[in-house]
């Protein structure tokens, strides 16, 4: 596996600078510490440096060097893995269950590579009907040492593989079993196994062949669904650990939630209680170790974590009589845990996970520390921004699902600011403003409240809700925002207007049917006209009906509501705290609309309002990939968002959950697809900044930058006119080479520089061999600039002399020369304390022959 390198914060301005870079998506993973929620691992076996992570929506990621860096793996398939395992007979081959994905033949099932995790493929599962096929869900993996034989937890039942994961049989005629659920397996010993379906504890002692449910002394109302909710104590295959959520009635009542930890000392005949609190997050999880504190025998270690903010672990003295010793809470920097990685010697703690990203120990598991380069797996719900004039660099703000609201006043370069914990709804101005002119709002949980603050989330405070708030406010410009309020009565809802930043409200519009949109303000800002998602009467294909509702006036004397009609029904993009109602309306042309009809699974698009339609099958081939793909499932949507270019007219963005990102330069008229775009899942918003770039969020793989050209020009074919094609710029760093948008910032280096040529490149480089002091530089046309490591331009105190066209090279150092030769386009040096440390470049790839022709 080739070694990979973290994204850093200032890339943008090497490449921005760099004239000739390609246009493309790039990955823009922010720097910071939280990296995304993360759910199963899997460590080679007698390899303890080799591990593989599932993150929750971001696909898989695996290190060869104990987390030093993470690379993601397998990205073109399926990005919900809920387990993984090496097979331990061959640790080459690794096998991971995935879950339902969007296909119309489920992309669910075992994926396996044999090259260390090189490579992947997706097994052969013979299932008993087309509908589990079409609807496979992978969800636990087990080996049985016994029959060297790997066993699958599906959504329809058990499936074995006596051929290395290759084939997968499904496990017919198992009474007691049949195709229930199966979330959780273990197998212990010879023809002992226990299964977890759906909230219950089964048990066979032949292999499989006959099943009994084991629910003695639970309490009712379980709920389960993890692969490491159940674990065999390693000393007794009779003992059985079992964490769950579950609720009860009180002595009121009322209906109370528990977090519990049970066990078996007789296979699941009788159950006893370790542990049972108030409480319900994430689902609980155990793990049983060798005892890594007492190496007396008949001791075991658990542990185990509520789902939430508890994590502990006891030691277990195994007898007929079970001594349980005191719990030791261990420190964690992150709430939510989700598992835990042991190394191979089967005792000692090395990796845990939650939904912060992966975590590290020094003290045998009695702290952890988020530690985890390169496991780029945040889930961002949105990413907006706001162009500015003093450094030309534009502010960003993003949300996260449960790693927080981040904002930058530098484009990325740093994220020093905060807001707790899950975020959504974010506004700022788009246009460069004062700060005492800008507010930043926004949602920030627990709680889920409505915030603002200063530019680059400076001055938090609570945002002045309307009266009877039932929303968020929407930005129409500065200091004017809409939100959605009940009426006076609660009878209906109504749109409040604030003018001054919500000191005060006016109410205004009334909504006659139930929003359940984020309001979109389009149009002139004098007279915003807001659009609605509604839930309205009636219901499609068993789900709500969800139109759109056109309100104008909102902040004159009258205000005209409309219905927009002509389509089926309005689909939903889900994260976990903010559902997206999807469709889009072109903000400087409130005429035109577009919506993915979920109802009739096409794209439709109106220029007049919405009072005639037409069908983009261009668009709805694109996005299912000509039927790959659903373009609906339930009340969801395969497109999960549209963003407009304010910059280039008539291009617009389409994001997917799994299909990929299109974009449209004419409107609509046409569109294709972003290359290599299949990459990013989730995709929740775009932020078309003034440096000519659309910042990407994905909710799963966190942040992204498309480069693209505003075409102006048509391309015709001239075999007389001939123009290069280069790759990927690239560090070169003596004996390592890093692609630019790879490589790791230094932490610290005060004297650190990057001298960049613009509309030209270096020819030659005076260098004295011994002290690798750069004496001077020669290049073939342009002007060079010397920027630092914050993006701040310096001045050059190396003389740069313009040789012209001359090729001939005399730098006296041999690797160097090689890289000025014809077939290198050298854009740039990075230098340390004045001395030469490696040099930017690009190889000419290709030669395409063409012509540009000027548009009418």
């Amino acid at each position: 596996m080739k070694t990979k390198f973290h994204y850093f914060g200032f890339l943008f301005l090497l490449l921005g600078v760099l004239s000739s870079c390609k246009d493309g998506l790039y990955p823009r993973q922010p720097n910071i510490q939280n990296e995304g929620r993360a759910i199963a691992v899997a460590v080679k076996p007698n390899q303890d440096a080799i591990m593989v992570v599932a993150s929750e929506t971001g696909g898989l990621f695996q290190t060869e060097n104990a987390g030093d860096k993470w690379e993601h793996v397998g990205e073109t398939f399926n990005f919900r893995y809920r387990d993984l395992l090496f097979y331990p007979p061959n640790p080459e081959i690794i096998v991971a269950a995935a879950r339902q994905d969007t296909r119309v033949i489920s992309g669910g099932g075992i994926y396996r590579s044999t090259d260390d995790g090189e490579t992947w493929s997706k097994a052969t599962m013979n299932t008993p009907s087309s509908n589990c096929l079409n609807n496979m869900s992978a969800n636990c993996l087990s080996f049985d040492e016994s029959n060297n034989r790997l066993w699958a937890g599906t959504n329809c039942g058990l499936f074995y593989s006596d051929d290395q994961g290759v084939t997968w049989e499904y496990l017919s005629g198992a009474t007691g079993l049949g195709s229930r659920s199966v979330r959780a397996i273990a197998t212990p010993s010879e023809n002992k196994m226990v299964v977890l379906t759906g909230n219950s504890i089964r048990v066979s002692t032949n292999g499989g062949s006959s099943w009994t449910l084991k629910i003695n002394g639970l309490p009712g109302n379980r709920r389960a669904a993890q692969h490491n909710q159940i674990a065999v104590s390693p000393l007794d295959d009779d003992h059985i650990y079992f964490a769950f959520n579950y609720s009860k009635k009180n002595s009121n009542d009322k209906w109370e939630r528990f977090n519990a930890l049970y066990y078996t000392q007789d296979f699941g005949d009788n159950w006893s209680i370790v542990e049972n609190k108030k409480g319900w997050n994430r689902p609980p999880f155990v793990v049983l170790t060798n005892s890594s504190l007492n190496t007396g025998r008949n001791k075991i270690d658990l542990y185990y974590s509520n789902g939430g903010s508890k994590f502990k672990r006891r030691e277990v003295n195994h007898g007929s009589i079970h001594g349980f010793g005191a719990w030791e809470t261990l420190t964690i920097d992150h709430a939510d845990i989700a598992e835990l990685a042991i190394s191979n010697d089967g005792k000692t703690p090395i990796l845990l996970l939650s939904d912060g990203g992966l975590h590290t120990t020094n003290d045998n598991g009695s702290s952890w520390t988020m530690n985890s380069p390169g496991y780029n797996a945040l889930q961002i719900t949105e990413i907006t921004g706001q162009n500015t004039e003093d450094d030309g660099l534009p502010d960003l703000y993003f949300g996260t699902q449960d790693n927080h609201n981040w904002a930058s006043t530098n484009y990325g370069i740093k994220w020093p600011n905060k807001k707790c914990c899950e975020g959504f709804y974010l506004n700022v101005p788009r246009e460069s403003l004062t700060a005492s002119n800008t507010t930043h709002t926004g949602v920030a949980c627990f709680g889920c409240n409505n915030y603002k603050s200063g530019p680059g989330l400076v001055s938090v405070s609570s945002w002045n809700n309307p009266p009877r708030s039932n929303g968020s406010p929407a930005l129409v410009d500065p200091q004017r925002y809409v939100q959605i309020q009940y009426n006076i009565d609660s009878s209906a809802w109504r749109l409040a207007r604030t003018t001054n930043t919500g000191a005060n409200w006016t109410s205004s519009a009334t909504v006659n049917n139930k929003p359940k949109s984020f309001p979109l303000v389009v149009g002139n800002s004098s007279n915003p006209i807001v659009f609605l998602a509604t839930e309205q009467p009636g219901t499609v294909m068993g789900n709500p009906k969800i139109g759109i509702e056109r309100i104008s006036g909102t902040f004159g004397s009258t205000f005209v509501e409309s219905q927009i009609t002509g389509f089926g029904n309005v689909g939903i993009f889900p994260t976990m705290f903010a559902w997206y109602e999807v469709f889009a309306v072109d903000p400087d042309n409130p005429s035109f609309i577009i919506v993915p009809d979920i109802a009739n699974d096409v794209v439709v698009k109106s220029d007049d309002g919405g009072a005639t339609w037409t069908q983009d099958n261009n668009l709805t081939d694109l996005v299912t990939n000509f039927g790959e793909f659903k373009f609906h499932w339930d009340k969801f949507s395969q497109i999960s968002s549209f963003g407009f270019d304010p910059d280039c007219s008539g291009h617009i963005m389409v994001g997917t959950q799994q299909a990929g990102i299109f974009e449209t330069f004419d409107n609509g008229d046409t569109w294709k697809k972003v290359s290599g775009s299949e990459k990013v899942p989730y995709v929740g918003s775009f932020f078309f900044s003034s440096l000519k770039e659309v910042l990407i969020s994905s909710y799963g793989r966190g942040l992204w930058v498309y480069r693209y050209k505003c075409p102006s020009k048509t391309i015709i074919i001239n075999p007389n006119k001939p123009i290069l094609e280069l790759d990927k710029p690239k560090l070169w760093l003596w004996e390592d080479i890093i692609p630019l948008d790879q490589m790791v910032p230094p932490q610290e280096c005060e004297d650190c520089a990057f001298i960049i040529i613009n509309e030209g490149e270096i020819v030659d480089l005076n260098i004295d061999p011994e002290s690798l002091q750069v004496e001077e530089i020669l290049i073939d046309n342009g002007s060079a600039k010397q920027i630092d490591l914050e993006g701040k331009e310096k001045e050059i105190k190396i003389k740069v002399n313009n040789k012209g066209q001359d090729k001939k090279i005399n730098c006296k150092i041999e690797q160097i020369a090689e890289l000025l030769s014809d077939n290198h386009i050298v854009k740039g040096l990075y230098l340390k304390n004045g001395k030469f440390n490696g040099l930017f470049y690009m190889i000419k790839i290709s030669i395409r022959q063409i012509y540009l022709k000027e548009n009418p």
